[in-house]
């Protein structure tokens, strides 16, 4: 059995409404995308953000299916105008010119990125973007040109309580900003780098090991780092806010410690039994 968290805020008569914003890598065709499901389940409603016509048809096409999701052919970015490298692989179409000395140096990387067509377009500051004011979940994968984004949301960023963000760990396009660029900047804006969602490698070329050309190496490549709202800053925000932190990291993330000291500072202030009744339906849950 799993847990539900949605039956521990129903004995206390609490519901959680949570809006998501997805800049980049949204997939919703099969029914099972998770911020989808996630705002489904809660209550809330998802924005997508797509440049690429092609890929934004699809994605506005599939989005008939779910009304609380929003597709926005835009790119996101610091607001000026820039080119646009469609690559050979729909996932590596950037902002940023492929950075084939690097890629070129493992297996099944540098194809990828050829890129196929350029085109002008001027991009938007997240803060530019009134649907998503008051948003409280960012999704960042706009390879390459994640910190620049991040760099215009400051607004955004002050009411954000998570934020998931594509990071690498080699420059895959020109002058990429790396991980440790990022956690500087989201640390010095109230939030703590989390926990990495995964991560992506190849060997380096030529390969010592036949098989898969895709097979892992040993060198992270890229990951999905997760940053929460400083910790310490958590006696600063609203019940429903520590409510929503508890949602998102138990259902993406299943950082049931955190979600639980959530619910916990709940309960010190308005009496409730939510942390409790939390903990014992992980306890059932096995």
């Amino acid at each position: 059995m799993k847990a539900d968290l949605r039956s521990v805020l129903g004995r206390e008569d609490l519901s959680v409404r949570i809006k998501i914003v997805d800049a980049g890598a949204a997939r919703f065709e099969d029914q099972h995308d998770r911020l989808v499901a996630l705002a489904q389940k809660f209550g809330g409603q998802v924005f997508c953000f797509e440049p690429n016509p092609d890929q934004y048809a699809r994605l506005r096409s599939a989005a008939g299916n779910f009304p609380d999701v929003h597709v926005l052919p835009l790119a996101v970015g610091d607001g000026g105008e820039h080119e646009l490298r469609i690559c050979r692989h729909p996932g590596g179409t950037s902002l940023l010119e492929p950075n084939f000395e690097v890629a070129g140096r493992y297996m099944a990387f540098a194809e990828w990125l050829e890129v196929v067509q350029r085109t002008r377009l001027r991009t938007v500051e997240l803060d530019e973007v009134r649907e998503i004011n008051g948003a409280e979940f960012l999704k960042l994968d706009i390879q390459g040109a994640e910190l620049s984004a991040l760099e215009h949301a400051t607004q955004l960023l002050s009411t954000l309580l998570v934020v998931e963000c594509e990071v690498n760990f080699v420059q895959q396009y020109v002058d990429q900003p790396l991980f440790s660029e990022i956690e500087l900047y989201l640390r010095q804006h109230g939030f703590m780098f989390h926990k990495f969602c995964g991560y992506g490698s190849r060997q380096l070329a030529p390969a010592f090991r036949d098989g898969d050309p895709l097979d892992p190496g040993d060198q992270w490549l890229w990951s999905d780092a997760v940053f929460v709202r400083d910790i310490a800053q958590w006696s600063t925000l609203t019940n429903n806010q520590l409510l929503q932190l508890a949602v998102i990291l138990h259902e993406l993330y299943r950082s049931d410690d955190f979600a639980f000291h959530a619910l916990r500072m709940v309960d010190l202030r308005a009496q409730s039994r939510l942390s409790g009744d939390f903990a014992e339906m992980l306890r059932a849950a096995g």
